[in-house]
């Protein structure tokens, strides 16, 4: 393949998970025997669940806020 390796890399030939390699310690490659197969390739970041935690914390954070100031301006109107 001409993408680059990292880790993060999956690859399913035929619906099976084979192993990846770097090819020349640049390029992602795996075996494959000869012929037609369906290639799936999927990406997922080594650091993605620290950057869903922080999502999900900031995400609370801000609706935390948004009770807090209309629970405050509601209580300006009556």
């Amino acid at each position: 393949m001409t993408i680059p390796y990292d880790k993060g890399w999956s690859v399913e030939v035929d619906d099976e998970k084979v192993k990846t390699i770097a090819f020349d310690d640049a390029l992602l490659s795996f075996e494959i025997s000869q012929g037609y197969h369906e290639i799936k390739l999927k990406f997922v970041t080594q650091k993605f669940p620290y950057s869903l935690t922080i999502s999900i914390f900031s995400l609370i954070v801000l609706l935390y806020l948004f009770v807090v100031n209309w629970k405050k301006h509601k209580l300006k109107l009556v």
